[in-house]
């Protein structure tokens, strides 16, 4: 198959989305500061969320909505759904406060710092490594019923290792967290676009078809892919 960029759209037929901020569930806050490792935990959302927010826009697919109320509003849904306190009745009520089609939230539900020791027993010798876990979870809301969208939900789990000691505020575990934080913002933008606008075959030629995807959505060669063609 041969891949090509997204077709060109103007600003006013693009999708309007809305990407919430990054957050960590009550239950991974208060694990982290009892473990003492809430600083660690928000140096990589703070990392991570402008991030993940640059690569969405940089897909020039959609029409981002960021105006205060709108964040304002994302937030107390997320806050909201987080709890398991709201129906889609009333989540539709607020997004329409945000004046956007789909919204976007995105939640740490496990997040891992520490040591690992790996023993070489054949060879009398010992390596401490340091790993950094994250769980997030990607939801993606149709505000015009306030449910999460048909495949809407995605979950994506990474690991990043270090042989060095340390944590993240010293220079070596900084570039683990950048690091870190690259992946995880182009996963979780491929899985947003991949859900509101699934791959699709764009022409055939012969036995070469072209779809709407490249290698800035995080596609290998090798890979096998699920894409739809138009109805004709």
């Amino acid at each position: 198959a041969i891949v090509s960029p997204a077709s060109a759209q103007k600003a006013d037929e693009k999708p309007a989305v809305m990407i919430g901020p990054i957050i960590a569930i009550d239950a991974i806050i208060k694990k982290a500061t009892a473990k003492g490792q809430k600083r660690d935990l928000d140096q990589v959302i703070e990392t991570l969320d402008p991030l993940y927010k640059q690569q969405f826009v940089q897909t020039d697919r959609y029409r981002v909505v960021a105006s205060r109320k709108a964040l304002e509003a994302l937030v107390n849904v997320q806050d909201f759904h987080a709890s398991g306190n709201v129906d889609g009745k009333t989540a539709a009520r607020m997004f329409e406060l945000t004046g956007a089609k789909y919204l976007a939230t995105a939640m740490v539900v496990e997040f891992n710092y520490g040591k690992q020791k790996i023993d070489f027993k054949g060879v009398g010798a010992a390596v401490e490594r340091t790993v950094l876990r994250m769980q997030v979870i990607i939801n993606v809301y149709d505000t015009t019923t306030g449910e999460i969208m048909s495949r809407g939900s995605q979950n994506r789990t990474f690991t990043e290792i270090s042989a060095k000691d340390g944590n993240l505020g010293n220079p070596f575990e900084g570039e683990v967290l950048n690091q870190i934080a690259n992946k995880m913002a182009e996963a979780l933008v491929n899985d947003i676009v991949d859900i509101i606008t699934p791959a699709k075959i764009d022409a055939k030629l012969g036995k070469t078809v072209i779809i709407d995807r490249g290698k800035q959505s995080g596609i290998s060669l090798g890979e096998i892919l699920d894409v739809a063609a138009p109805l004709v």
